[in-house]
């Protein structure tokens, strides 16, 4: 029987259990409570609030907000979610690392991102490697049925090659206060906090980007980070990303479209559309498109972790795949702040076929 403990008592860890547009599982501690050889044991949150939150949905936890190290040496736990704020992540992997040298740690469930930059995302890695523990990063996106599904599709290449990914994530920027601290320093701002799962998808269907060049606005002066970020990828085999994140909506919305050299994909928030070339036409025709049944991506993605540790199966989002997605969030940030400079992730490995236009 598996031991589990939460780190972090937000809504991610169990609070969006109350979000009646969700289908549950959709948090940490529901998936552990949903699974028959799991056991949850408790959790742990730097505000009693949240710990007094957590005990009344789960009574027969343990809770604690002053001493994790302790915490963890006493209830000796062997899966553990990090569910902080990603600004504490660094400090929390280190308490975590040290607990997994002296007792069995079998596995750890990372949210996203893993870092708020590159240098940070790399020391977690670091020090995880060091111990050996199986870490998967919170990127739902891979354990959906249907991302999974067109993930297939791009490599069997029955449409043709890939040519394009674009990307929307439709959110809000973080402007409220908590304790007299924007939220932004805690989690970033849209780019980190929810286009980290667009990268990752876009890293998952066509490889580590070769550049970026991007602009970003900043509607309110009183905002830490951007509120809109469009801009342009640059992958291998000729594939182009393109994507818009922020926005300024009063909404959450996410849309991907893969294009291939002889059809089309629209999967906007979950309502798909499917478009191909027929023989008879040059034109593309609405076509219907066989969806896999869908699975629960929370318990998914726990299956898949307790799958790493007993079947040694390959890891499908690893702490490389989160760092990849950090480096590439820094490359845009570095673009942005150069007015749109292309940036090259890889000095060696730069876009072969990228055109300068001169017009004089």
């Amino acid at each position: 029987m598996y031991r589990a403990f939460i780190i972090g008592l937000g809504r991610i860890a169990f609070l969006m259990e109350d979000d009646s547009f969700r289908t549950s599982p959709c948090t940490h501690a529901k998936s552990y409570e949903s699974h028959e050889n799991i056991d949850l044991l408790g959790g742990f949150d730097i505000e009693q609030s949240q710990c007094d939150r957590f005990k009344e949905k789960y009574p027969d936890v343990k809770t604690s907000s002053s001493d994790l190290k302790s915490t963890l040496y006493d209830l000796k736990p062997n899966l553990i979610s990090i569910c902080t704020s990603s600004s504490a992540h660094l400090d929390i992997v280190k308490i975590v690392c040290e607990y997994s040298r002296n007792h069995e740690l079998l596995g750890v469930l990372l949210e996203k991102p893993v870092g708020m930059n590159t240098a940070e995302a790399s020391q977690i890695q670091l020090l995880f490697q060091d111990t050996g523990v199986n870490v998967l990063v919170c990127h739902d996106r891979r354990f959906y049925s249907n991302y999974s599904y067109y993930k297939s599709l791009i490599k069997k290449r029955g449409f043709g090659k890939l040519k394009s990914i674009h990307g929307e994530i439709h959110c809000g920027s973080f402007v409220k206060k908590e304790k007299g601290k924007k939220i932004n320093s805690f989690f970033g701002g849209p780019l980190l906090h929810d286009g980290t799962h667009l990268f990752d998808l876009m890293i998952w269907y066509a490889g580590l980007p070769l550049s970026v060049s991007a602009l970003a606005s900043q509607e309110k002066s009183n905002l830490l980070s951007e509120d809109t970020c469009i801009g342009s990828i640059f992958f291998d085999d000729n594939v182009l990303g393109t994507f818009l994140v922020g926005g300024m909506r009063k909404y959450f919305h996410f849309e991907i479209v893969l294009e291939w050299e002889r059809a089309k994909l629209v999967d906007s928030h979950g309502h798909i559309q499917f478009y191909q070339k027929t023989k008879d036409s040059p034109f593309l025709k609405v076509k219907k498109l066989k969806m896999p049944v869908g699975v629960n991506p929370f318990m998914n993605r726990l299956n898949h972790l307790l799958d790493i540790i007993e079947l040694k199966v390959p890891n499908k989002s690893t702490i490389q795949d989160g760092l990849d997605a950090v480096k590439v969030i820094d490359s845009i940030y570095n673009s942005c702040q150069n007015r749109g400079t292309l940036v090259h992730l890889d000095d060696k490995n730069t876009p072969k076929n990228l055109m300068i236009l001169d017009r004089s």
